[in-house]
């Protein structure tokens, strides 16, 4: 190895270590393994930018420090950290949407979960609806590749966010309900709510969206947005 190669190699050695322990610094003192896998789920949603083109967008490296990646990316870096952080993780292959994809499979306390972040981190927000999934749930749009052993059947819901965040999962809607989640923001009032019942939640908007503005007190003209991943609203 030349010496110009092997003070490169250092120097992208320190930037990830540099850049892993950055990471884990902000999960730092806490000890609810749920917590900490939303924390490093939402930062890396935050930070990286979905690039098909990158150098190493396949890889851990390419998502922590240069902050681009495809899934394959984003899984082998939520993989390292929650390994790092104390929690069993490992990425699993197969597709989703049309293509060949990559996510995770974490082990929160005695129960396995799956976790997509690469689906869960869209242009214009981050979403939960792929965190702290189960099998069931995965399987609504990802197909894992066959493999010659079992992989943990990933079966309880008890940390997705709709279920830790108690009270924003509703079969049915009530402007009591919507009204509760809606929390201040610089340009109006959002929120996140996961819905599985069948009206279209825009018919229902269109005929509580008054009430919905009226319980928060708010008179006048309004408008409203609805965007949505899954069976998650914002």
């Amino acid at each position: 190895v030349s010496p110009e190669y092997r003070s490169e190699l250092l120097h992208a050695d320190a930037e990830f270590e540099s850049a892993v322990n950055g990471y884990l610094a902000q999960v730092a003192g806490m000890t609810d393994p749920c917590a900490i896998a939303l924390k490093l789920h939402d930062l890396l949603c935050k930070d990286i930018t979905y690039v098909l083109q990158a150098s190493n967008a396949h890889n851990a490296y390419g998502a922590l420090v240069e902050h681009e990646a495809v899934c394959e990316g984003y899984a082998r870096a939520y993989q390292l950290l929650l390994n790092r952080a104390g929690i069993e993780s490992f990425v699993v292959t197969g597709s989703s949407k049309g293509q060949g994809h990559a996510w995770n499979m974490v082990k929160l306390g005695n129960d396995w979960v799956q976790t997509d972040v690469t689906w869960d981190d869209q242009v214009t927000d981050t979403y939960h609806y792929y965190f702290a999934s189960t099998s069931a749930q995965m399987a609504e749009d990802h197909t894992m590749t066959v493999l010659p052993y079992a992989l943990p059947n990933c079966t309880t819901t008890d940390y997705r966010c709709f279920t830790v965040e108690l009270g924003n999962s509703f079969s049915t809607l009530t402007v009591d309900g919507v009204a509760a989640l809606m929390k201040p923001t610089k340009d109006g009032r959002t929120c996140a709510l996961e819905y599985t019942g069948t009206e279209p939640i825009m018919d229902w908007l269109g005929e509580n969206a008054v009430a919905v503005i009226q319980k928060l007190g708010g008179t006048g003209s309004f408008g409203y947005f609805v965007a949505w991943l899954g069976k998650e609203y914002h």
